[in-house]
C-alpha cells in the first residue's frame, strides 16, 4: 500500500515537473517575441541612436534570439525523434532552396542572409503551440504596443523624426536604415517603424487582436476608426485595401455560408497566382490619365510592367529554370548583396518563384488550404484571429512579398502550423 502511495506522489511531482518545464519555456518564448515585436514596432528611432552611438550590430540580435527557443526545440526533436508531416515538410524545403541557393548565387552569405531574412517565420511556426494560449495573456501588450504605433504615425504628420530617411554602412554596404518617401506630394508616413508600409502593417495586425479579444463594442469600433485612419496616413494602399476587406468580412462572416468562407482564401491566392503570370505572357498597358488614377495605379502598373516580368526573366536568366534561384536570390539578400540584379518580388507568388520556381504554386496553395482550415468555425476568437489574419496577408501578398515584413512572417508562421492541430484538437474537444 505504502509503495503504491510513493509511486503516484511520484507520478504526481513528475508530472507538476515536467508542466513547470513547459510553464518556464512558454514565458520565455513569449519574452524573445515580445522583445521583437517591440524592437521592429520602434525599429526607426532604435536604429538612430544605435546608429549614432556606433552601435547599431545591436538591433539584430531580437532576430538571433527568436533562434534560441527553436534550438530548444530542435533539441527536444532529436530527443524525442518525433516530428509532425508539416515540420518535416518546411525542414526538407528549406535545405533544398538553401542548396539551390548556393549553386545559383555562389555566394554562401548572401544564402544565410536569406536564412535571417526567414526567422521570424521559422520561429512563428516552429512556437505556435506557445504563442497561440499566451494571446489573451498578452493582450495589454498588443494594447500598449497598438496606441503607441498609432501615435507615432499621427505624431509623424506633424513633426520630422530625426531618423526620416536614415542611412548607414556595414563592411561596405550601403543600408537604408529607415525609408522616407513621398507619393504624389503626400509623404507616406512611418512613425516609430523602419517604413510606411511597416507601421501600416504593424497597426492593422495588432488592431485585429483588439477588435476580436475586446468584448466592449465601443472599445472595437474606436480601435478600427482610428487604425484606418492611421493607416490612410502611411499612404500604404495595398494595406488599405487589404484592411478594408478583412474588417467587412469580420461584420458579415456570420451571414456567409462555410463553404464560401473556406473558398475565399483559395479565390484569393487564384488572383496572387494569375495576375503575374498573365504579365509574364502579355505585354500590359493600363491607360493612366486622370491624378486620381495615377496616385491610386502608378505603383501597381510597374508591378505589372516591371517587377514582375522581371523577376520571371531574373529566374530564366540567372537561376536553374524552372526551379528558382533559391534562399537569398531574391528580396533584400539580393539589395544587400547582389544589388545589380535585385527584385523585391513584390507579390507572394513572385517572391516565392524567385525562391522555388514553380514549386511556388504548391507552396501558395498550401497556405490557402491552412487559411481555409480555420473558416470551418469562425465562433471561437482564435479561429476568427487567425482566419482574418491569414486573409489579410493573402490578399497583401497581390501586391507585396509577405515573407519580408516581420509582423506577417512571424504569424504566417504561426497560422501555418497552427492549422495543422484543428483536426487533432476537435477530435479530442480541446482549447488552447
Amino acid at each position: 500500500m505504502r509503495n503504491g502511495v510513493n509511486f503516484r506522489e511520484r507520478k504526481n511531482h513528475g508530472k507538476m515537473y515536467i508542466e513547470m518545464k513547459q510553464s518556464l519555456f512558454s514565458s520565455f518564448v513569449s519574452i524573445v517575441m515580445v522583445l521583437y515585436l517591440t524592437v521592429k514596432a520602434f525599429d526607426g528611432p532604435i536604429r538612430f541612436v544605435l546608429v549614432n552611438a556606433d552601435k547599431v550590430w545591436v538591433v539584430y540580435i531580437p532576430t538571433f534570439l527568436l533562434l534560441l527557443p527553436v534550438l530548444i526545440k530542435a533539441l527536444q526533436v532529436i530527443y524525442t525523434l518525433r516530428l509532425s508531416s508539416i515540420m518535416l515538410g518546411i525542414i526538407i524545403t528549406f535545405f533544398a532552396t538553401g542548396v539551390l541557393g548556393i549553386l545559383c548565387i555562389g555566394n554562401i552569405v548572401q544564402v544565410l542572409f536569406g536564412f535571417y531574412v526567414l526567422v521570424p517565420f521559422v520561429f512563428g511556426v516552429s512556437m505556435a503551440s506557445e504563442i497561440i494560449p499566451q494571446i489573451q495573456k498578452l493582450l495589454w501588450f498588443f494594447t500598449l504596443l497598438w496606441i503607441v504605433s498609432v501615435f507615432g504615425v499621427l505624431l509623424d504628420y506633424f513633426i520630422d523624426f530625426p531618423w526620416a530617411g536614415l542611412e548607414y554602412e556595414i563592411s561596405g554596404i550601403r543600408i537604408e536604415g529607415v525609408r522616407r518617401w513621398w507619393a504624389f506630394g503626400f509623404e507616406r508616413l512611418a512613425g516609430f517603424a523602419r517604413a510606411s508600409f511597416d507601421a501600416a502593417t504593424i497597426i492593422s495586425i495588432l488592431s485585429l487582436f483588439l477588435i476580436i479579444y475586446r468584448k466592449k463594442l465601443w472599445i472595437k469600433i474606436a480601435v478600427w476608426v482610428i487604425s484606418y485612419a492611421a493607416i490612410i496616413l502611411t499612404t500604404s494602399k495595398g494595406i488599405i485595401a487589404a484592411y478594408l476587406v478583412v474588417t467587412s468580412l469580420l461584420l458579415m462572416w456570420f451571414l456567409m455560408p462555410n463553404f464560401v468562407l473556406r473558398a475565399i482564401p483559395y479565390l484569393i491566392i487564384i488572383v496572387v497566382i494569375s495576375i503575374p503570370i498573365y504579365s509574364w505572357t502579355h505585354n500590359i498597358y493600363l491607360d493612366i490619365n486622370k491624378d486620381i488614377e495615377r496616385f491610386l495605379l502608378t505603383s501597381f502598373e510597374d508591378r505589372l510592367t516591371n517587377i514582375w516580368p522581371d523577376a520571371y526573366e531574373l529566374v530564366y536568366q540567372n537561376g536553374i529554370y524552372p526551379f528558382g534561384r533559391g534562399i537569398g536570390g531574391i528580396g533584400v539578400p539580393q539589395d544587400r548583396f547582389e544589388w545589380t540584379l535585385f527584385n523585391p518580388g513584390d507579390n507572394l507568388f513572385v517572391y516565392l518563384f524567385g525562391i522555388a520556381g514553380f514549386f511556388a504554386v504548391l507552396i501558395v496553395l498550401f497556405i490557402a488550404r491552412q487559411v481555409s482550415k480555420f473558416g470551418v468555425d469562425l465562433r471561437s476568437e482564435r479561429n476568427l484571429l487567425l482566419y482574418l489574419l491569414g486573409v489579410e496577408m493573402l490578399l497583401y501578398g497581390i501586391v507585396v512579398n509577405v515573407v519580408e515584413n516581420s509582423y506577417m512572417s512571424m504569424f504566417l508562421g504561426v497560422l501555418v502550423r497552427s492549422a495543422s492541430h484543428l483536426k487533432q484538437r476537435r477530435m479530442y474537444g480541446l482549447k488552447y
